[in-house]
């Protein structure tokens, strides 16, 4: 998958719901189903891991933005990540928007290990007029449901029958005038790993279920959910690296590990360009 450089985002006005849906639900899987098998037996410091951070996320720290991203806890014993918790906030102005992002809570944890969970609980507030148009939110909002279907049985149709997916609207407000007000939408996604066809492993399976809550106003966009990744999904195996490698990396300044995380960043503050310098009027 092709990433942007620092501060850069691919050109184009047509917004490709379809494609970039995969995309936004792949980059965060590949970051939190790495967290299978951790063999090494080093003793992990949460300051120093957010200390690295911190020096990694100051070069995106300019006049026109602002950004921070840490860990609020970090469990790790001598075999695996069982669990981790994130927040952090990305603000930038723009030409023509102001976007502010704050990641309120990214939580990870294993469990017993059938059902690795992911939760999330975000907010991106920017003005949604300015970026798509009174006129665009309308129609978007028109074939919202078909829309979110589509891209998410886009993204599960190598499953086959294995993959049930469901999105509805569950509230919209519109003004006096027709226009779209707010919209909430929930989707939910399973696969029922004994029905997957012969031809699919089940360790190129990244998920087993999916739930969540998307919420749209003028004034930008929340989401809420939780996501049950398959344990049997190779990056859980055994010889894998896990989480405690990539942060033994890290502290031991590690260029590469460097280099992914800061083109991680990037992404981020490349999208968070996009929205304040792009219009669809």
């Amino acid at each position: 998958m092709s990433r942007p450089e620092h501060g850069v985002y691919p050109p184009g006005r047509v917004m490709n719901f379809k494609m970039n849906f995969r995309k936004a639900l792949v980059v965060p899987l590949l970051f939190v189903s790495g967290l299978g098998v951790a063999t090494a037996a080093t003793i992990l410091s949460m300051s120093d891991v957010n200390l690295k951070v911190a020096e990694l996320i100051k070069p995106f720290n300019t006049a026109s933005t602002a950004m921070n991203f840490e860990f609020t806890s970090l469990n790790v014993d001598q075999v695996r990540a069982l669990d981790f918790g994130i927040k952090g906030f990305l603000n930038k102005k723009g030409t023509l928007n102001e976007v502010q992002f704050d990641l309120k809570d990214l939580n990870y944890a294993y469990g017993d290990g059938t059902k690795p969970t992911a939760t999330v609980d975000a907010d991106v507030k920017f003005d949604l007029v300015k970026f798509l148009g009174q006129e665009k939110m309308n129609e978007f909002a028109t074939s919202i449901d078909e829309l979110v279907v589509d891209a998410a049985t886009d993204f599960v149709q190598e499953y086959g029958a294995a993959a049930k997916v469901e999105a509805k609207t569950v509230d919209k407000v519109v003004d006096a005038q027709g226009n779209i007000q707010l919209l909430k939408m929930k989707l939910t996604a399973n696969i029922d790993m004994s029905l997957l066809p012969a031809t699919l492993p089940e360790a190129d399976v990244e998920i087993q279920s999916l739930d969540v809550e998307i919420t749209a106003s003028r004034t930008g966009v929340s989401l809420k959910g939780n996501v049950v990744l398959n344990p049997k999904f190779y990056p859980f195996e055994e010889n894998n690296i896990g989480l405690k490698e990539y942060i033994d990396a890290l502290l031991s300044d590690d260029e590469a590990t460097y280099d992914d995380v800061n083109r991680y960043l990037a992404i981020v503050d490349g999208v968070a360009t996009w929205l304040v310098e792009e219009s669809f009027e």
